[in-house]
C-alpha cells in the first residue's frame, strides 16, 4: 500500500541567505573532487602493522 506524504516548505527571506547557499553548493563541488591519496604510513597503520612495515629501532 503506498502512503501520500505532503511537506510544505516556507522560505523567509534573511540577510546573508544568499551567502549560505552559496556555501552549500561550494561544499557540495567540493566533495565530488577527488581526494589525494593518503600518506603511505597511513596505509599501513590501517592494515595493522603488518610486519614488513618500518621499524620501530633506531639501529
Amino acid at each position: 500500500m503506498l502512503k501520500a506524504f505532503h511537506r510544505r516548505l516556507t522560505l523567509q527571506g534573511l540577510t546573508g541567505g544568499e551567502v549560505l547557499l552559496n556555501e552549500v553548493y561550494a561544499r557540495r563541488q567540493a566533495a565530488r573532487l577527488p581526494r589525494r591519496r593518503p600518506l603511505k604510513v597511513v596505509d599501513w597503520l590501517r592494515q595493522g602493522y603488518p610486519p614488513d612495515g618500518p621499524s620501530t629501532t633506531h639501529g
